[in-house]
């Protein structure tokens, strides 16, 4: 883009989503082929750690001088250690995925061992720099490039604790949130994926983990027709930016760096598909890349009005399971039956319809304050 700026396919992505919408099933079909990569490397490395410990059972003068520890190049992490994290990069220093089905977790699982640091090191992270892990009374561990994603669902409800003392830090801004609109639960289907289409998402991913790597990451640079499109495009969210307010300009910053990063992902996945050789990043890809963008950035306002808790948040359950299915704006005999459907009497409702929770259009008519 600049000289100098370069950019990793580095993403912190939350899927929010309330109990039992399936968020769980997106990951396990995108993650299923690098997890048996995992499964194959870790038969590998039991065989291999056999090995290596039968060799140091033999006489000192009988042991192979040449035969080293092997190590697991593992791609996913869930159950770690800062250490572990940074030692495990190491060993595969392609990059990490960490996941978490539950994304609160990762949020408490923040500073067991150190107060402070483990935000400020994610914080770090994104950018794909170097890292170095201290403890007392063992040696530190540091890798100088680093490139680790971060995936997994959380609930709309938890988000106000998933941001809690992470907004003025710029660490919640660093995340892109997937927030769709309502999602109704699915009903019983015993319709399997169709097994070609896992077979192809296997072959795109092997494919893509078979780029050679020697250490120096590749580099590929945009063509000047997608570096006049991101141009455009950066200067139009510039403009909003200062425009705005303070919250969209926060979420919006990192969008011209993640911009970017869709544009290398999407590329990387043409290539798996054997749509492109990987010497450039097409318009193709950045008008994708832009897309997605402008969704993310709507998710993210979407998210961002959940991280402050509202009065909603304290009604009892039968008043906050109506005010969620109202619409956003609605004729009185539309609430009615609402109501009716909870069990909440007319006469409760109506006086209800006259509290700071609604804000009244016109005659029959209403809005809800908070969404």
């Amino acid at each position: 883009m600049q000289t100098g700026w370069k950019e990793k396919p580095l993403l912190y992505l939350a899927i929010v989503g309330g109990r039992g919408t399936n968020k769980t099933s997106c990951f396990d079909f995108a993650l299923a082929p690098i997890r048996e990569k995992d499964d194959q490397e870790y038969e590998r490395y039991v065989s291999e750690k056999a090995l290596y410990d039968a060799e140091f059972l033999k006489p000192l003068k009988e042991r192979n001088p040449k035969l080293e520890m092997p190590m697991y190049q593992q791609y996913i992490l869930s159950d770690f250690t800062p250490e572990v994290l940074v030692r495990q990069h190491k060993a595969n220093p392609r990059g990490l995925i960490v996941f978490f089905d539950e994304l609160i977790g990762f949020i408490y699982s923040f500073n067991k061992y150190r107060s402070g640091a483990d935000e400020q090191m994610w914080t770090q992270l994104f950018a794909g720099g170097g890292v170095t892990v201290n403890r007392v009374g063992a040696d530190p561990v540091k890798i100088n490039d680093t490139c680790i994603g971060v995936f997994g669902g959380i609930q709309p409800e938890i988000l106000v604790s998933f941001a809690k003392g992470k907004i003025q830090n710029g660490f919640v801004d660093r995340w892109l949130f997937a927030f769709p609109e309502k999602v109704p639960y699915p009903k019983f289907n015993d319709i399997d994926i169709d097994e070609r289409i896992a077979q192809s998402w296997n072959k795109i991913i092997q494919r893509i983990l078979s780029l050679p790597f020697e250490g120096t990451p590749k580099v590929v640079k945009l063509s000047p027709g997608a570096k006049a499109l991101y141009k455009e495009w950066f200067d139009n969210l510039s403009d909003q930016k200062n425009n705005g307010g303070s919250s969209f300009a926060g979420l919006a910053t990192k969008m011209d760096r993640y911009c970017g990063r869709f544009a290398l992902v999407l590329e990387v996945l043409k290539f798996g598909c054997k749509q492109s050789k990987l010497l450039d990043i097409s318009e193709d890809s950045m008008r994708g890349a832009i897309a997605l963008s402008y969704y993310f950035i709507a998710c993210g306002i979407k998210a961002h009005r959940k991280f402050i808790s509202s009065p909603v948040d304290e009604l009892p359950g039968m008043q906050k399971t109506i005010y969620d299915e109202l619409p956003q704006s609605f004729e009185t005999r539309t609430g009615l039956l609402v109501a009716e459907r909870y069990g909440m009497p007319e006469r409760t409702f109506k006086r209800w319809l006259s509290t700071s929770l609604f804000r009244k259009i016109t005659h029959g008519y209403y809005e809800k304050r908070y969404r």
